[in-house]
């Protein structure tokens, strides 16, 4: 048998490992738009989060004027590494790992079971569905692909991939938004 001894501070998950104690974690459940709005975020009361045709995002309860501010997010709120895409997901995974002890938990919940749509993680017979389309210079795969050979090394576990999964699909040009 293996026994997992976890540092102080930290109990044993039979999921995840070593986790932080949950009596240090948050005590209230936040959901991400009262967080956002917590911490100096905009939400327009006529927006909500659910999931549509094409998948879980914002939308609009009721008509919108032109020019209406419905959504401003402090920068402090994105989650990001200003050194490289390889830094914000060693970040990323640490966050995960957190779980409800992360600062970011709010958003981080909210991508619990959230199915990623890639074509690198579908069946050779899937991905066989796309021949005949424009595809990427080197492939389909190229894009992830390079995130493993730069971003993995052998250390790399399952919450990793799973980071760096998550970043790739989620990740915007500043970084991860709570609400894309």
């Amino acid at each position: 048998e293996i026994w997992l001894t976890c540092p102080d501070g930290y109990e044993t998950d039979c999921v995840e490992g070593c986790v932080p104690l949950r009596t240090q974690c948050r005590e209230e459940e936040t959901d991400v738009i009262s967080w956002l709005r917590g911490y100096g975020g905009l939400v327009d009361e006529r927006l909500v989060i659910s999931d549509g045709t094409l998948g879980r995002g914002l939308f609009a309860k009721e008509d919108v004027a032109t020019g209406d501010l419905l959504l401003s997010i402090p920068l402090d709120l994105i989650m990001e590494d200003k050194q490289s895409p390889c830094a914000a997901i060693k970040h990323l995974r640490n966050e995960l790992q957190r779980g409800e002890c992360s600062f970011y938990w709010p958003y981080l919940k909210t991508m619990h079971g959230v199915e990623l749509r890639l074509p690198d993680l579908w069946s050779f017979e899937e991905r066989s569905m796309l021949d005949g389309l424009p595809t990427p210079q080197d492939g389909w795969q190229s894009y992830t692909q390079k995130y493993f050979a730069d971003c993995l090394d052998s250390n790399a576990d399952a919450l990793t991939l799973h980071a760096l999964m998550l970043y790739h699909t989620r990740a915007g040009p500043l970084g991860m938004s709570p609400i894309y």
